[in-house]
């Protein structure tokens, strides 16, 4: 079963994507950048950016055929306010 949601993401520090997905879809709906990365807990560095960027010229979306147990899918923005990103997942 493949469910959506849309997410509002800030600079501010990283959130979690369909938490508990075993798979993802993550499509930028903002201009963006947006960093995507995976990992088990949330990077702890408030100042941490460092993963794949998405950006609505260029590679606007990420696919993830399989996230490992104990692994989730987080996201941030990285220069303005707030980003919006549309998640696929299973």
């Amino acid at each position: 079963m493949t469910m959506q949601v849309v997410d509002t993401i800030t600079d501010a520090g990283w959130t979690v994507l369909a938490d508990g997905a075993t798979s993802a879809i993550v499509q930028l709906a903002s201009t963006g950048p947006l960093k995507i990365r995976m990992q088990a807990t949330a990077p702890s560095d408030a100042n941490d950016k460092a993963g794949i960027t998405l950006f609505a010229s260029g590679l606007a979306q990420i696919a993830v055929s399989e996230i490992p147990s104990g692994q989730k899918l987080y996201a941030r923005g990285v220069d303005k306010d707030t980003e919006t990103a549309v998640v696929m997942y299973a």
